[in-house]
């Protein structure tokens, strides 16, 4: 949270494959809260399409590790 808001230009820093931090965090933890705080910086980051075509929401929808929940989808 405390890079999000010193530097909340890393919100729209893609990787190598293209994916923003909303993908990753959509791809690993899923974490409902950090993904509002990137959403709110970067609310663009919904729509990005990783180097693959993936939105932050595939990715979430791939990821068996996460419940699926109604906050999730809010966002």
């Amino acid at each position: 949270r405390a890079l999000i808001y010193t530097n909340p230009q890393q919100c729209q820093m893609e990787d190598s494959g293209g994916r923003l931090p909303l993908h990753v965090l959509a791809a690993t933890s899923g974490n409902v809260e950090l993904m509002q705080l990137l959403v709110e910086e970067y609310p663009a980051s919904v729509a990005h399409r990783d180097c693959r075509g993936f939105t932050p929401l595939c990715l979430l929808l791939k990821n068996d590790q996460v419940l699926l929940t109604l906050e999730h989808l809010r966002i």
